[in-house]
């Protein structure tokens, strides 16, 4: 991950993003690209890691980015569009985002490789295929570009170099804390627990919000 990259790609965007949550909580983002060996290999990892944050009244927020200069941002669209579906689906599309990027090595650089290879992985039925053509619509909406604005931007803020990059949001979306590979180094499990320390020390220090 280049920073001139990232710098560069938030530069062509002018879309305005924003991710909207019901109301104020911690929230880890996890910044990956579906290109990433290591981002796959965290992936086993991030079931109990999102169950210790569900304790802590904390979100797990999956963001892929581009991470590559050839990449139209396509796959991460899709899967934020694919959100909306619901996560059983939108764990489907990034299973096979993942399967065709690293397992079949497959380019999958902008929309047209993108859906030929979704079709094949997750048309089964007519309804199937339904559902795929209107995520594809609503992938190149502006809001996907959006959420991928929002990504790229906190990517380039915390000076993202190595990904997975897990980073901390306060409840009012400052990013006040970065883990990655390089930063906790020992594997996913000792990233977690570095992360889940520093997220109680945050918690602890900042008093709970009150509702009028």
């Amino acid at each position: 991950m280049h920073r001139r990259h990232l710098l560069t790609l938030l530069a062509l965007s002018t879309t305005p993003a924003a991710w909207a949550q019901t109301a104020p909580q911690w929230t880890v983002v996890k910044l990956l690209s579906y290109d990433c060996p290591v981002c796959f290999a965290y992936e086993a990892h991030d079931t109990f890691l999102e169950q210790r944050l569900t304790s802590k009244k904390t979100r797990l927020v999956k963001a892929p980015i581009v991470s590559l200069k050839e990449d139209d941002g396509a796959k991460a669209r899709v899967f934020y569009a694919s959100r909306k579906l619901g996560p059983a689906y939108s764990s489907a599309v990034a299973s096979a985002l993942y399967k065709g990027a690293q397992g079949n090595g497959l380019p999958l650089n902008d929309f047209p490789s993108t859906y030929t290879w979704l079709e094949q992985e997750l048309i089964k039925t007519p309804e199937d295929a339904t559902r795929l053509s209107a995520l594809f619509t609503d992938a190149q909406s502006p809001e996907s570009r959006a959420a991928l604005d929002r990504a790229l931007t906190i990517a380039y803020n915390v000076g993202v170099n190595a990904i997975p990059a897990y980073v901390i949001l306060s409840p009012d979306n400052t990013p006040v804390a970065m883990f990655d590979p390089t930063s906790a180094p020992g594997g996913p499990a000792a990233l977690r627990e570095a992360l889940l320390k520093k997220l109680d020390e945050l918690q602890t220090a900042t008093p709970p919000s009150k509702n009028p």
